[in-house]
């Protein structure tokens, strides 16, 4: 079970990067606290399937419970593990979330991942979103970055 679960992390991390790496450090702390002895192996199986229902459901309890959709959530875990400011709580980075994909789905045409202007304008208009929502211009670059990153899959 172990191995199937890595496999899905490996497999589906670009996916939703900020729910994956999650998972994946829980795993790594399963297998770590074994290997020390610190969980017997009734204790190991009973994680390990809670971690494999987790991977099956995925968050979309999450995402209901923020007032998000499936396609933005991805985009609010991006801006939750990047923003660890304390200065956005969850309801205002749920906002932004959708704000960015609007502002992405409105661009975005086919083989978009191609084409730079359309690529530039995607950038222009997702930074325009953050400077609206106050995010400060140190981490605009970085926070752009990974944003556009997760739209090449998701979009």
């Amino acid at each position: 079970m172990e191995h199937a679960i890595k496999h899905t992390i490996t497999v589906r991390l670009h996916e939703d990067p900020a729910f994956y790496e999650t998972v994946r450090e829980r795993l790594e702390r399963i297998i770590h606290e074994r290997k020390e002895q610190r969980i017997d192996d009734a204790a190991e199986f009973k994680l390990l399937m809670s971690l494999r229902t987790e991977l099956k459901e995925g968050h979309g309890g999450d995402a209901d419970s923020l007032g998000l959709s499936e396609a933005a959530y991805p985009f609010f875990g991006v801006l939750r593990k990047r923003m660890t400011d304390g200065i956005f709580d969850d309801k205002k980075l749920a906002d932004l979330a959708d704000s960015v994909l609007d502002a992405l789905k409105q661009e975005s045409v086919i083989d978009w991942q191609k084409k730079d202007s359309v690529q530039r304008e995607m950038r222009r208009k997702v930074k325009r979103q953050l400077r609206l929502a106050g995010v400060d211009d140190v981490m605009l670059d970085e926070l752009t970055s990974a944003i556009m990153l997760l739209a090449e899959v998701r979009l």
